[in-house]
């Protein structure tokens, strides 16, 4: 972990597009100019962006993609990644006053980073946002991942034929990466098996 208020800001659709750009080849250096083409960014966002990825230990100093980054783009490795960066990057005390996801609201990790860092409420916000993306990646657990191959063996011992429709009930506190996730996970492992999905949140 880190002594220093400075924490790196990447906001999620920033991170998302990352990774999926990670799927289809690590390059050999990760600059502005990278960002900039992948992601559509200004320059100082850009350099923004490559500044944080550095801080998270993905990049070192001249750009080039650690073993971390590369991982990214693996979905086994990817909770586990997050979490290095988690425990690395954020002090113990911030780590231990939000112990889960649950817990860990994007205001209230604000709120304690104003307290105790003494930042500025738009600065904590960023910082929090991207500290509370992380933390919900990292703890997302196998038993999530498995979640549609259970739904599939329960039609079937269910007797729900192909073509009649499932539904799919998503906490309305589910953080956006874990809705992405379940959404694209049904879609890819129950879709192909000519069930008809539907979500809902509550």
């Amino acid at each position: 972990m880190t002594n220093s208020f400075y924490y790196p800001y990447i906001s999620q659709r920033a991170w998302s597009g990352l990774v999926e750009h990670l799927k289809n080849g690590i390059p050999s250096v990760v600059d502005a100019n990278y960002i900039k083409s992948k992601l559509s960014m200004n320059g100082n966002g850009a350099q923004r962006l490559v500044s944080a990825l550095k801080k998270m230990g993905l990049l070192d100093d001249k750009g080039c993609p650690q073993n971390s980054l590369k991982e990214l783009a693996d979905e086994t490795k990817y909770a586990q990644v997050c979490g290095n960066i988690v425990n690395k990057v954020y002090p113990d005390s911030l780590n231990s006053a939000f112990p889960d996801v649950d817990s860990c609201d994007v205001i209230a990790v604000r709120n304690w980073l104003i307290e105790n860092n003494h930042l500025q409420e738009t600065t904590a916000y960023k910082y929090a946002s991207t500290y509370t993306m992380l933390r919900s990646c990292a703890q997302e657990k196998q038993t999530d991942r498995d979640l549609p191959e259970q739904i599939s063996e329960n039609c079937e011992k269910n007797g729900i034929q192909e073509n009649q429709p499932i539904f799919i009930n998503i906490p309305v506190n589910a953080q956006p990466s874990q809705i992405d996730y379940i959404m694209a996970s049904a879609a890819k492992h129950l879709s192909g098996r000519g069930y008809s999905i539907n979500f809902t949140l509550n």
